[in-house]
């Protein structure tokens, strides 16, 4: 029972909206491209729903391709810094993001804060914060792993941490106002 959609490239929040418009069930699950589920990810992504007001659930991302020192670093930052950081905000209640290549989401959450914004590069980070400000909450599922590969080069670490500061501060400049407020 699979779908195939295809649309010319408005980028990824265009897309994703384009899927969200056609599915029917009660939850949305993301995966980027790179992205490779264990056979226990949904099971476990699914888990995170323990009450009505979830509105999301972010996975455990697992770096695959550790072949070198960079890469090693990077698999203990995110072992270490991501996973032990996406723990103790949860428990806080104040998780700030389901990153998109290991995220679900209650689709009637999605849909009532108007899906995926299609003009920001942190997509993912902002559709989480709109969950929070709509008054759901956003829970950690650290067994529901999500394979991914980590950048091998220096070049490549770079590219990547800069967009994502650049979505940051797209989404803090679109939140301005909310920033001074508690979620």
């Amino acid at each position: 029972r699979v779908t195939f959609l295809s649309k010319i490239n408005g980028g990824k929040g265009s897309a994703l909206n384009l899927g969200i418009a056609h599915a029917t069930g009660e939850i949305l699950i993301f995966v980027d491209a790179d992205g490779l589920f264990t056979p226990t990810t949904i099971p476990q992504l699914l888990s995170g729903f323990r009450h009505p007001g979830v509105g999301a659930v972010c996975g455990n991302d697992q770096p695959v391709n550790i072949t070198g020192p960079l890469t090693a670093l990077l698999a203990l930052m995110t072992h270490v810094g991501t996973g032990m950081t996406r723990r103790a905000l949860a428990l806080l209640g104040m998780l700030p993001i389901v990153a998109g290549n290991s995220g679900a989401f209650r689709a009637d959450a999605v849909r009532r804060v108007g899906g995926f914004r299609e003009d920001t590069l942190g997509e993912d980070l902002e559709l989480t914060w709109r969950i929070h400000f709509a008054g759901w909450d956003v829970e950690f599922a650290p067994h529901a792993l999500v394979l991914a590969e980590v950048p091998s080069t220096l070049s490549a670490l770079w590219k990547q941490r800069v967009r994502w500061q650049r979505g940051l501060i797209q989404t803090a400049r679109i939140h301005r106002s909310r920033l001074t407020s508690p979620w």
